[in-house]
């Protein structure tokens, strides 16, 4: 296996910034076998939006300064420059959209979901160059033993299709010779029996298909993907600004629309389904994006929710005798999500810049795939996954009655990435196939209840005193074994205790924190805990008072590592300089985290906090 590029520097200032786009989305999802849609306008119509998309030109927001190289991207994701976007579409324009031909007014609702249009400024991110592939996939599928899509088990459904057959046959004839009513045949579902006995059976991505965006995964699966891998989803609004950049233009490539050149959709003269991905180069962005515009629909992690300003519309169309008012109004059903790009099975109305349907999360289909982003910042998606999915509100500690809250954009992390030699030549440029990823991240809370540190450390024993717990420092994770500290592969609160002696609370459980962790009250240490609040393993540490800096994580090469007992050879060490907002201004609590790992496990080039 080949491993990621090396890492340069990333300015802290620009990890500072660059945060998630689509702040205005809530959240929101499902499905039937096939997304339906309504079916696409003539080409009367496109040829109309054409020059309505090119009038207007957002304002560039420059890059901050020492932002993000093209080189720090994750495998197989390219870097896209944030700034003012142009998103959705004017009511003005849809409605001569709708007068270009009558019969997309009877889904003037749908299309109705793009306006107002609004501006908004989307942060620089990392985009996958193409959708995520069945090759890709299948990566992912080996690694953690997840179901696979039912179209990749024709062999064992078909063993299921036969079994079955066979025992209907011998209900029937058992029926019959016993003069009972033969029972009523059930049909046989794909889908249903593969949900049922995907775990015992075997399955393989179909020849000639590797390179095709895989299909049939609902937005549980694609979400699933993008953590392993260490992603994200992409907003909508990133999915816009990948589109347009500074432009209003509807299409990556322009305006200008060949139905035999720049994208896969159902104009095609010759189509045939989902076509490899990067099978229309002329159709790519300006950073070398393929497929923004058909061949399957993408999920996104934005709600289907009205855009700012939404209002419902009624138009009149027509004269006299013939007019015709149609009413506006966009089915916003909490709980969908949506899905942009069009694909194969619509025209190129669905493939524009602006189009955005709803989904719901557990919707299937075979027109339907994903490709993940990445935040500039290592760590801060798998932070933010933490506290959306392990972390929430209710398995977070309380201080003083209040929930701690966490910082993602925060964290200090170290990422690596190891990806598949490349064995085809029509693999686009830029793809990448992902087969593992490791990473050491810790996140800190968004402000420690001090002033000075003598403050901090009388606090710690007083809340120890008073409630048995620590006050809380942020959280570490990782997906690889530690040997110091002695750590498995989870996540854990980190808190701290002080030196210093305290009293006993009146009906404390035995064993003690000290006792449990043999901590010597003489001295200051870091303790990690499960979730739960069981601690499982404490360090010696000595927190610093200082003028407020930024984390990063350093690798430090072996001639400059000390040996110890538990790790006598010489290997790397990642070291964590990590800060602590307070209540101080421009004053906060550091210190440093020390890790080794096992022999191996940090080589190569990791993308960190820098």
């Amino acid at each position: 296996m080949s491993t990621a590029s090396p890492v340069p520097r990333i300015e802290s200032a620009l990890l500072a910034n660059d945060r998630c786009a689509g702040q205005l989305a809530p959240p929101a999802p499902r499905g039937s076998s096939v997304l339906a849609l309504p079916a696409p306008l003539r080409a009367s119509a496109l040829a109309l939006f054409a020059p309505l998309c090119a009038g207007v030109l957002a304002l560039a927001a420059p890059l901050h300064a020492g932002g993000p190289d093209a080189e720090a991207a994750p495998p197989g994701l390219v870097l896209v420059p944030g700034g003012r976007t142009k998103i959705g579409l004017e009511t003005s324009d849809l409605k001569r959209l709708l007068e270009a031909d009558p019969k997309s007014q009877d889904y003037a609702g749908v299309l109705s979901a793009e306006t107002p249009q609004h501006e908004l400024v989307v942060p620089s991110f990392y985009l996958m160059a193409t959708e995520v592939t069945n090759e890709q996939y299948a990566a992912y599928l080996r690694a953690t033993g997840r179901r696979a899509p039912y179209t990749w088990a024709a062999a064992a459904i078909a063993k299921g299709r036969d079994a079955y057959l066979a025992e209907l046959e011998a209900a029937r004839d058992a029926a019959i010779a016993e003069g009972r009513p033969v029972p009523d045949a059930q049909p046989f579902e794909d889908r249903a029996w593969w949900d049922e006995h995907w775990r015992d059976a075997e399955f393989a991505v179909p020849a000639g298909d590797e390179l095709r965006p895989v299909v049939f995964v609902d937005w549980s699966d694609a979400r699933a993907y993008a953590r392993w891998a260490g992603l994200r989803l992409m907003t909508e609004f990133e999915y816009q600004r990948a589109v347009r950049g500074d432009s209003t233009r509807a299409y990556p490539w322009g305006d200008a629309w060949d139905s035999e050149k720049f994208a896969a959709t159902s104009l095609l003269k010759k189509k045939s389904g989902l076509f490899p991905a990067g099978s229309f180069p002329a159709g790519a962005s300006k950073q070398g994006l393929f497929d923004l515009a058909g061949n399957a629909w993408e999920w996104t992690s934005s709600a289907y929710v009205p855009y700012p300003g939404y209002e419902v519309k009624v138009y009149t169309f027509g004269f006299g005798a013939k007019t015709r008012q149609v009413n506006a109004v966009a089915d916003y059903t909490p709980g969908r999500k949506v899905v942009v790009g069009g694909s194969v099975q619509n025209g190129s109305l669905m493939a524009r810049a602006t189009t955005r349907r709803a989904a719901e999360p557990d919707q299937a289909s075979d027109a339907l795939g994903f490709r993940c982003a990445a935040t500039p910042s290592p760590g801060v998606d798998l932070a933010s996954a933490f506290l959306a999915d392990e972390l929430t509100p209710n398995a977070r500690p309380l201080e003083d009655g209040a929930t701690v809250v966490f910082e993602p954009e925060a964290c200090v992390a170290a990422q690596r990435w190891d990806v598949a030699p490349v064995t085809t030549s029509t693999a686009p440029p830029g793809y990448a196939a992902i087969t593992d990823q490791r990473f050491v991240l810790f996140t800190p809370v968004k402000q420690i209840a001090c002033t000075d540190l003598p403050g901090f450390e009388r606090l710690t024993l007083e809340r120890l005193t008073t409630t048995g717990a620590l006050p809380c420092l942020g959280f570490f994770a990782t997906n690889v074994r530690l040997v110091e500290p002695a750590l498995d592969p989870g996540l854990y609160l980190v808190s701290y205790r002080a030196q210093g002696l305290r009293k006993p609370l009146p009906n404390e459980k035995e064993p003690r924190l000290e006792d449990v962790l043999g901590l010597d009250p003489a001295l200051d240490w870091l303790v990690f805990s499960r979730l739960d609040g069981t601690p499982v393993r404490a360090v010696r540490q000595t927190l610093s008072w200082g003028t407020a800096r930024d984390g990063r994580a350093v690798l430090v090469e072996p001639e400059a590592v000390p040996r110890t007992e538990a790790a006598p050879s010489a290997e790397r060490l990642l070291r964590l300089e990590l800060d602590l907002p307070t209540r101080a201004r421009g004053k906060e609590l550091l210190f440093e985290l020390l890790l080794r790992f096992e022999p191996g496990v940090l080589a190569g080039a990791w993308r960190r906090t820098s």
